[in-house]
């Protein structure tokens, strides 16, 4: 799992590999992989929940900033995940991306940590902007909800 701690120590991979795809994957200082899939290069964490981490991260092949979420250990070898998420990525495809975030590449790392991959957006969540400005006017909500 890739979000979690290697019991061998993990550690930046000496052979000095920038792409990260040696032998000996390449992992910062916490045991997380720093190429998944041999393509997104994991950059700092921006969201955590119950169930996945996510990270910025950079598409090795086009050198987009993307989002990268990985799933937590409890979450990462149900089976019925992967193809959950191929379900949801045809489903994002169909409704547009006016309306929601499309999802780039869906898949499994090298250690079988599922991850999504959608592009990066800066803004807030909607907790965010509670704790910041407190309740939404009822034009601010309608104005949400019709987005």
């Amino acid at each position: 799992m890739s979000e979690l701690a290697s019991h061998g120590g993990g550690g930046i991979d000496p052979s000095g590999d920038p792409s990260g795809t040696s032998a000996a994957r390449r992992k910062t200082p916490f045991g997380l992989a720093i190429t998944v899939a041999g393509r997104y290069r994991r950059g700092a964490c921006i969201a955590k929940g119950g169930s996945s981490t996510v990270h910025r991260a950079t598409d090795l092949t086009t050198s987009a900033e993307v989002a990268l979420k990985s799933f937590h250990v409890h979450r990462a070898f149900d089976p019925a995940l992967l193809p959950s998420l191929e379900a949801g990525r045809a489903i994002a495809a169909r409704v547009g991306p006016d309306v929601i975030v499309p999802i780039l590449d869906v898949g499994a790392d090298d250690d079988g940590t599922p991850f999504v991959v959608m592009p990066f957006v800066q803004g807030e969540t909607l907790g965010a902007r509670l704790d910041r400005a407190g309740k939404l006017s009822a034009e601010e909500a309608l104005e949400l909800a019709e987005r």
